[in-house]
C-alpha cells in the first residue's frame, strides 16, 4: 500500500482523504475486517470516475498525528468551489464525560482503551471544527462517507465481531485537550441521528447506520473479499450511475437494500441532501411523499394531515428519484381513504403489474377534491396569460374561481401594467405608479398578501404560483389544532426559550430565560429553546416558521434526520452559537405599499409527535424576503419549487393520531 502523499493535491479541484483500519495491534482493540477493502475499491471509484485526486491513510498510517496532519493538510490546499471528500471505514467509540454527556469518536490505529493517556481518539468536536474551517471556504463542497458505528459497537462479519471500541469515560477538562482545528463548545443534543455532525448546511453526510445501530459485513461476489454492507451497496450505486442524480436520489436507490439485507442497519443521509453527487448544483423535487408499504391494494404513504394530505386524493406512483409527477414510468395511482397526522393509507386504482408498487417509491398528488382546494381568481389580465393558465392548471390543490367578484376566493391574482398612477377602481390603489408591470395577490377586501412580482424577472410566474402554495400551506398551519386535547401530546412538553449573547463566534457565553409571555424582541436577536418530554413515550421535534415573510421555514431539524426525545428526556435547539436562530427583519421591512398589507403572525410552531416526519423538509417555502441570519445559524431553510399540498384536513382525519400536538411561540419584532 501506498504512502500518504498529500501533493496528490496540488492544483486540484477534486480532492479526496480516505481512511481506512483493519489492523489495530492493541490487545484491547479487535482487528477488523474489510475497512481497507471499503478504503481501496472507493479510492479507485472516485479517482476513475469521479476525477479526484485521492490520498488515504491505511491501518497502521492512520495514527492519530497522521489523520489530523492530512486534515491540515487538505485544509490548507482546498480552494474556493473545490469538492471534498473525507471518507472513513474502521473502529467507532464513544467518550462519556463524568456529567453524562458524550462524543462519538473516530478510532485511529495508535489509539487504547488502558486509561486515558492512551485514548488518542478524534471526537465529534474536532470534525465539526474542521467541517467549520474548510466550508468557510466559498462554495466548496464537502462529503463525508463513515462506514461505521459510533454508538459503542458494531458489527462487521458474519459472526459477530465488535467493530466499535470500547467506551470510555473521562471529565470535561480532559476531553477539552482534543481540540484540533477549532474551540467549538460542542454540544451533544445537537447531534444527527448517525451520532455525528451537528445543525449544518455546509456538509453532506452518509453514515452506515443509525447511532445506536450495528454495521454488516457482507463478501462482495464478485473478489470474494469482505466489504462492509453500506459501503459495498453505496458503491454499487456510484459505480451504476449514468445520469445526474442528487444525493437524495441516490440513496433512495441503494438504503433501502442495505436495511433489507440486515433489519437492524439503517443508513443515514444528512445535511445537502438535494446536491447532485459530488457537485454544487442543487436540485429538488417537487412535493412528494415516499411509498412505506404495499399490501395487496393498500398503500401506505409517509405523510399524513401534518403535511397537508385529504381524503380522496389522487397521487401517482413513480420510481424512485422522480422529481414530478410529469416523469416517464407512473407505476400506479393510488387514492387516499384514510388520514393520519404522519402518514396515510390509499388503495390502488386499477391493476398495476403484482409488485410493481414498493416501498421507497415516490408519490405525487395529480388531484383532489374541489372543497380540499385553494381556490384563486384570476384578474381578467391575468387569465389573458396563457403561459400562467397552463401552470396553474398543474397545480393539483388550485381551484380556479368563476365570475369577477371574488368574494368566495382565498386569493385573487392580477397583471398589472406599468402605470404613472392608479386608475379609479384599479388594483393595489397603494401603489399608484409602478415602473414595470407586475404581478399581485391581494385578498378579496384588496389588501396585499405579498410584495408585487415584477414581470420582467426571470420564473415570475414559478414564483408567483409558488407564493400561493406558500399562503395554501401557511392557511392550514395556521388553523391546525389536535381535535382532542386529552390526546394532544403538547399538554406534555415544556418548552422554554432562551435569548444568547455571545463573545466569540463559535462560543455561547451567556442565555438570557425569555418568559413564558410573547416577547418583543429586536432584529438580529438570537435565540434557542429547551423542551422536556413528559410523555410516556419517546417523540421527535420538527420546528417551522411561519412569520413575517409569509414563508413556511422547516427550521429545525435539518433535511434527512428526525429529533427523538425520550420520556423524560431535553432537547436543546440552538444552543451551540453557530446553530442559533436569528430573528431578522427583511431589508425593505415595512413593505412598500404598507397599509393595508396583510402578514402572517410572528411565530415558531412546534410539532411533536411519534411518527416520522422527515418529508416536511420537503414543503418548506421561503417567503420573498429572508431575515438577515449568520452563515452558520442558516437552520435548512429549504426554497423546493414545484407543488406543495397545503388545505385544510377534515377533523375525523387526526382523531385516530395518539401521539402528535402543536406549540406556537409567537414573538414581535420592532426595529
Amino acid at each position: 500500500m501506498a504512502e500518504f502523499d498529500p501533493s496528490a493535491w496540488q492544483g486540484k479541484q477534486r480532492l479526496a482523504l480516505l481512511i481506512g483500519i483493519d489492523d489495530y495491534r492493541g490487545e484491547d482493540l479487535n482487528p477488523l475486517k474489510g475497512c481497507v477493502n471499503d478504503i481501496q475499491s472507493l479510492a479507485a471509484l472516485l479517482h476513475e470516475k469521479f476525477d479526484f485526486a485521492v490520498a488515504c491513510l491505511y491501518d497502521q498510517q492512520a495514527t492519530r498525528q497522521a489523520i489530523l496532519s492530512a486534515m491540515q493538510n487538505l485544509l490548507d490546499v482546498a480552494g474556493d468551489g473545490a469538492q471534498v471528500v473525507f471518507g472513513w471505514s474502521g473502529h467507532g467509540s464513544r467518550l462519556t464525560l463524568a456529567d453524562g454527556s458524550f462524543h462519538e469518536t473516530l478510532v485511529p490505529c495508535d489509539s487504547r482503551r488502558i486509561g486515558w493517556s492512551g485514548n488518542r481518539d478524534i471526537t465529534d468536536r474536532e470534525l465539526y471544527g474542521w467541517v467549520c474551517r474548510i466550508t468557510d471556504k466559498k462554495d466548496l463542497g464537502l462529503t463525508l462517507i463513515i462506514d461505521g458505528c459510533r454508538a459503542g459497537g458494531a458489527i462487521r462479519d458474519l459472526q459477530p465481531r465488535p467493530r466499535g471500541a470500547t467506551a470510555e469515560t473521562t471529565s470535561v477538562k480532559m476531553a477539552a485537550e482534543k481540540s484540533a482545528f477549532l474551540p467549538v463548545t460542542f454540544d451533544r443534543t445537537q447531534v444527527c441521528q448517525s451520532g455525528w455532525l451537528p445543525v449544518s448546511q455546509r456538509y453532506t453526510l452518509l453514515a452506515a447506520c443509525l447511532s445506536e445501530e450495528y454495521c454488516r459485513e457482507v463478501e462482495d461476489p464478485r473478489t470474494l473479499q469482505k466489504r462492509g454492507l453500506f459501503s459495498y451497496h453505496l458503491q454499487n450505486a456510484l459505480a451504476a450511475q449514468r445520469e445526474p442524480l442528487t444525493w437524495r436520489d441516490l440513496f433512495e436507490k441503494f438504503s433501502a437494500a442495505v436495511t433489507l439485507h440486515n433489519s437492524t442497519q439503517h443508513p443515514q443521509l444528512e445535511g445537502r441532501i438535494d446536491r447532485l453527487v459530488f457537485e454544487q448544483q442543487e436540485f429538488r423535487p417537487n412535493f412528494y411523499l415516499p411509498v412505506v408499504e404495499c399490501r395487496g391494494e393498500n398503500v401506505v404513504l409517509g405523510g399524513g394531515a401534518i403535511h397537508g394530505v385529504c381524503r380522496f386524493s389522487i397521487w401517482s406512483i413513480l420510481p424512485a428519484g422522480s422529481r414530478d409527477a410529469a416523469g416517464e414510468g407512473e407505476l400506479g395511482q393510488v387514492q387516499i381513504q384514510n388520514v393520519g397526522a404522519t402518514r396515510s393509507e390509499g388503495t390502488l386504482m386499477g391493476e398495476p403489474p403484482s409488485g410493481a408498487i414498493a416501498a421507497g417509491q415516490r408519490a405525487f398528488e395529480i388531484g383532489r377534491p374541489i372543497d380540499r382546494s385553494f381556490h384563486l381568481l384570476l384578474a381578467p389580465s391575468a387569465r389573458a396569460d396563457s403561459e400562467m393558465l397552463t401552470l396553474i392548471y398543474k397545480v393539483p390543490f388550485l381551484t380556479l374561481e368563476e365570475g369577477i367578484d371574488g368574494e368566495s376566493a382565498a386569493a385573487i391574482l392580477h397583471r398589472i401594467p406599468a402605470r404613472a398612477f392608479c386608475p379609479d377602481g384599479g388594483p393595489l390603489p397603494q401603489l399608484p405608479r409602478l415602473d414595470r408591470e407586475c404581478w399581485a395577490l391581494l385578498d378579496p377586501g384588496g389588501a396585499q398578501l405579498a410584495p408585487p412580482f415584477p414581470f420582467d424577472v426571470k420564473g415570475h410566474r414559478a414564483a408567483v404560483v409558488a407564493k400561493i402554495g406558500v399562503l395554501a400551506r401557511h392557511r392550514f398551519l395556521s388553523a391546525l389544532e389536535h381535535p382532542d386535547p386529552e390526546i394532544s401530546v403538547a399538554g406534555k412538553i415544556e418548552l422554554e426559550a432562551f435569548r444568547l449573547h455571545e463573545n466569540a463566534h463559535y462560543d455561547v457565553t451567556r442565555i438570557e430565560p425569555l418568559g413564558k409571555h410573547p416577547p418583543t424582541l429586536k432584529p438580529g436577536t438570537r435565540i434557542a429553546f429547551q423542551i422536556t418530554n413528559r410523555h410516556s413515550a419517546p417523540i421527535l421535534v420538527t420546528l417551522i416558521g411561519t412569520g413575517l415573510t409569509g414563508g413556511i421555514d422547516v427550521l429545525y431539524p435539518p433535511p434527512g434526520r428526525n429529533e427523538r426525545i425520550a420520556p423524560q428526556g431535553r432537547l436543546q435547539i440552538g444552543f451551540h452559537a453557530a446553530d442559533a436562530l436569528e430573528l431578522g427583519l427583511p431589508e425593505d421591512f415595512p413593505f412598500p405599499g404598507e397599509p393595508p398589507f396583510k402578514r402572517a403572525d410572528d411565530a415558531l410552531l412546534f410539532l411533536f409527535t411519534a411518527a416520522e416526519t422527515r418529508n416536511l423538509e420537503l414543503m418548506a417555502r421561503r417567503g420573498p424576503r429572508p431575515g438577515r441570519r449568520s452563515s452558520l445559524a442558516d437552520l435548512a431553510l429549504l426554497m423546493s419549487t414545484g407543488n406543495i399540498v397545503r388545505s385544510d384536513a377534515t377533523p375525523d382525519a387526526l382523531e385516530k393520531q395518539e401521539a402528535w400536538g402543536l406549540i406556537r411561540w409567537r414573538y414581535s419584532l420592532k426595529p
